[in-house]
């Protein structure tokens, strides 16, 4: 598995590459809250479920990356461990552990304002590996 940052002009992205969708979806979910502040500052304090009904894994990824988004939006919460509890073509769901953000312990890197469709696809690569490419307007 890895996964890195995106050079864009007046966004910020990554990159991920792991093997298999659900290692891909887990991977993207702590790039995702790794661009908002240090894992590692982030204690397993609640757990939150989220579910998704779509078609098609490049839509359940993106919807639940702008949830994730949401939650920090409405409820200052982030996050720093995840556990997918179904994952098929239509359906993603998950558990998402973390805490609401205390300004004194969590430094805060960027705040996105959304995620794009700006070259957002899960892509197929050799033996067994998935890549997805995220850019995140801010």
């Amino acid at each position: 598995m890895a996964s890195g940052l995106i050079d864009h002009t007046a966004d910020v992205g990554f990159w991920v590459r792991a093997r298999g969708l659900d290692h891909l979806f887990l991977e993207a979910l702590e790039a995702f809250e790794g661009l908002l502040t240090p894992l590692g500052c982030v204690l397993p304090k609640e757990r939150h479920f989220f579910v998704f009904h779509e078609q098609g894994a490049d839509v359940l990824l993106h919807e639940a990356l702008n949830e994730l988004l949401y939650a920090f939006d409405t409820r200052r919460l982030l996050f720093s461990r995840f556990a997918i509890l179904g994952l098929d073509e239509g359906l993603f769901e998950f558990v998402a552990f973390g805490e609401t953000l205390e300004p004194e312990r969590h430094r805060i890197r960027c705040i996105p304002k959304a995620v794009t469709y700006n070259d957002f696809a899960i892509r197929q690569e050799s033996r067994g590996f998935l890549s997805v490419r995220v850019i995140l307007d801010v």
